[in-house]
């Protein structure tokens, strides 16, 4: 039960940390669409390249790029405490004693950063750590859940495409490119909240199953004793 309670208040940093990396994900895209409703000849001096600096930049742009910096470096802080949430949930299941999914809690970590395989395997990961807490003596023959899968999908897609959209806005010579990254910009910003969204429902689920499967494993351990 213990450490069930220790994956909730792990995953209750992750939320926190989470939405609070959305308040300056929501400002920044509220400043790009402000940028976006000016006229087009004034993203000329807000181009950010080798000849500029755009802390050095004045109005919108400054504003939205620190808003969106802003965002990243929370959301790297909630991807690291995802992969202790991962470790801890993938130990969780060995300690109580079901069958294992078929990696350890350190293999579901590494596999978060292997090229191409980072694209693919969490997904998996997730989804045979929902099965198995779910039902851990039928979780092979247990239909998948959409929630994982789609989980990721928002979450990984939206990221690659805010750094994208960095790299963009960098690399703008020209207005109407401009213009491009910041719509760009917007749309990755809404997936990535849908993104954060999804990520909280999965772990929410997965507390209410870890709990359920934590009383189960000590009523049966209870009643082995007496």
């Amino acid at each position: 039960m213990g450490r069930a309670a220790f994956l909730g208040r792990l995953r209750i940093v992750f939320k926190v940390i989470s939405w609070v990396a959305v308040v300056p994900l929501v400002a920044s895209a509220a400043l790009t669409v402000a940028m976006l409703s000016e006229d087009r000849a004034a993203f000329e001096p807000t181009f950010v390249n080798s000849t500029g600096d755009i802390l050095e930049q004045a109005g919108l742009a400054r504003w939205q790029f620190l808003t969106w910096a802003a965002a990243i470096v929370a959301l790297l802080f909630a991807a690291l405490v995802w992969l202790a949430w991962i470790y801890f949930a993938t130990r969780f299941l060995r300690i109580v004693g079901v069958e294992p999914p078929r990696y350890g809690p350190l293999s579901a970590v590494a596999l978060h950063f292997l090229p191409i395989v980072a694209h693919v395997m969490p997904m998996v990961i997730m989804s045979e750590l929902e099965r198995v807490t779910r039902d851990p003596l039928r979780w092979r023959d247990l239909p998948a859940n959409w929630l994982p899968a789609t989980s990721w999908l928002a979450g990984r897609l939206s990221l690659t495409a805010m750094a994208l959209t960095g790299v963009f806005q960098e690399r703008a010579q020209t207005p109407h490119q401009y213009s491009m990254a910041l719509w760009l910009m917007v749309l990755a910003t809404v997936g990535c909240a849908g993104g954060v969204y999804l990520f909280n429902r999965f772990l929410s689920r997965m507390q209410r199953l870890q709990m359920v499967l934590a009383v189960k494993i000590t009523e049966e351990q209870a009643q082995g004793h007496s």
